[in-house]
């Protein structure tokens, strides 16, 4: 390999020089240029990307092959749309692919959307026209559960900003604070109950998830990597936090903090544990964080300081609330199957609408909605038909690729992608696309397995007859050729190219190419630092070449 076209290499060895075609079992002549007294000096015809295996047999004496004609070559540019179907092949029965072991296949699924809480006029929110570049692109699972303001300098702060802060009975994303003459902004800080923050690999750090999800999910501060670990280090020497949110609830509660804190003595094993300051709960400061804490019916303002960068969490459970025995739910913090937990609500009490806009594949027919909260759907601009169980059918066929808007009413307590606990899984037949990049359309971003790409050529008698040969340009990851039904080639690594001739007639034929890529689309949305590179599918551009075409 890495010998360049046309490279002149001597082997030590003599006879009858060949090149072996590993994939096709084809056996050509290679055209000698020299001998040596221990060796001969050949030609090699192949790019440097290709793997040539070069072959001596003892025997007749070496002929060399005629040099290639110089025959004119047509080709025919395969672009424009393409008949394209998915076939699904992550079969996670027993988990492989997902914990816990789910559906026997793991198909097409929406995990990342573009969002906004409404406000105005929305009707337009659900054409598919409509531009949400400037909304936030968020993963599934993961919503806002504080709104952060910081790092604040220290000496900037003090028991007046502290007491404006904790008197806050509500937040949005206009809301900023004057500290030190500069207007400082709420930030929403969100994470996933299931995997904390998202993008964050905790303490499993470069070693992969080893069973667990590490339950710190407030990592405040620069993110850096550490030994095994990602590491969160101060942004502004002295700098402190505020998070602020709401308990709300719809009876009296009696709740008990539990928060993360350094023990004494306790040397860092990487960032610095997040112990609270202070804390402050309807406007009060709580002088005992041990002790039990009193909710009123409704929204409970929830303010916290942390003085320093690092990671740790901070939950409320319900008093002499028992963590339930049995199985926990596997690669999930201990919050996520803790019934005790008070959710945290970042509006206050308040409901607002939220949207959620993506782009579902080619062939949409029905969606299954794992929703908390009330949903209404639309697909390019028609309404989606609810069919019982969270499924959601499509009323007017869609070919092509379709934008999906959905408006929700959470549940309290799960604003933002927070309402979709887990994806959205997609039903696709068959539509129409082009060749391209298919991690660009959409939710296929996160789709791991097969797709087909079928298309009609309608060929003359010369061109039947010629040597023909299909170019694919670039595949990722694997293509498998057919023509009119039968295997043509299959191909794993470059060069993309598969010989049809004496597989064409006049007329129409049927070309059909199916490709595979890899799992790194699949792992997207994995709390690990492995992430591949998600480019996927039939790329080219394709050509059918037609050499010595016979009028």
């Amino acid at each position: 390999m890495d010998a360049p076209k046309g490279a002149h290499v001597e082997f030590r060895a003599k006879g009858r020089v060949e090149l072996w075609d590993p994939w096709t079992g084809e056996v050509q002549p290679l055209r000698v240029v020299g001998e040596t007294a221990t060796g001969t000096q050949v030609e090699l015809p192949l790019e440097p990307y290709e793997a040539q295996v070069v072959v001596f047999q003892p025997g007749p004496p070496h002929q060399n092959p005629a040099p290639p004609a110089a025959a004119p070559t047509q080709k025919l540019a395969l672009d424009g749309p393409w008949e394209f179907e998915l076939e699904p092949t992550m079969d996670n029965r027993y988990g492989d692919f997902r914990l816990p072991a789910t559906d026997p296949v793991i198909g097409p699924e929406a995990r990342f959307f573009h969002y906004a809480v409404e406000s105005g006029d929305a009707r337009a929110w659900s054409q598919p026209d409509f531009d949400d570049s400037s909304w936030d692109r968020v993963p599934y699972g993961v919503g806002p559960q504080f709104w952060l303001l910081g790092p604040v300098p220290q000496e900037a702060t003090g028991d007046e900003l502290e007491s404006e802060l904790a008197r806050m009975t509500h937040l949005t994303g206009d809301t900023t604070v004057r500290v030190a003459g500069a207007s400082l902004p709420w930030k929403p800080y969100s994470f996933s109950w299931r995997q904390g923050l998202f993008g964050d690999a905790g303490h499993q750090g470069w070693h992969g998830l080893k069973k667990n999800v590490t339950d710190h999910f407030l990592c405040l501060g620069r993110r850096t990597s550490g030994h095994n670990e990602f590491r969160y280090e101060p942004e502004l020497a002295g700098g402190r936090y505020y998070l602020w949110t709401s308990a709300t609830v719809t009876e009296p509660t009696t709740v008990r903090l539990a928060f993360s804190a350094r023990k004494d003595g306790e040397r860092p094993h990487a960032s610095e544990v997040l112990t609270p300051a202070a804390v402050y709960l309807n406007g009060v400061r709580v002088s005992n964080l041990e002790a039990p804490l009193a909710l009123r019916s409704g929204a409970n303002p929830l303010l916290v300081r942390y003085d320093h960068a690092g990671r740790g969490y901070l939950v409320l459970r319900r008093e002499n609330a028992a963590f339930p025995p049995g199985v926990r739910t596997p690669l999930a913090m201990t919050w996520f199957d803790d019934p005790a937990l008070v959710p945290f609500d970042v509006h206050a009490g308040t409901r607002p609408a939220e949207w959620f806009r993506f782009t579902a594949p080619p062939g949409l027919q029905t969606l299954t909605l794992p929703v908390r909260g009330s949903v209404q759907g639309w697909a390019d601009g028609r309404p989606l038909r609810a069919a019982g169980g969270g499924r959601y059918e499509v009323t007017t066929a869609l070919r092509e690729a379709a934008v999906i808007a959905l408006r929700v009413e959470p549940e309290i307590g799960y604003s933002g992608a927070a309402a979709f606990p887990e994806p959205i899984k997609l039903q696709c037949g068959r539509g129409v696309t082009t060749a391209g990049d298919w991690s660009k359309l959409g939710a296929l971003e996160c789709y791991s397995g097969g797709a087909w790409y079928r298309r009609a050529l309608e060929l003359t008698s010369a061109q039947a007859a010629s040597d023909v040969w299909l170019d694919l340009g670039r595949v990722v990851a694997t293509a498998e050729v057919r023509i009119n039904g039968q295997l043509a080639g299959i191909r794993v690594a470059p060069p993309w190219r598969v010989r049809l001739s004496g597989q064409l007639k006049p007329g129409e034929n049927r070309l059909e190419v199916r490709v595979f890529n890899t799992l790194a689309n699949h792992y997207r949305t994995s709390p690990t630092p492995y992430q591949g590179d998600p480019i996927s599918g039939l790329l080219g551009p394709v050509n059918l070449e037609f050499t010595n075409p016979r009028p």
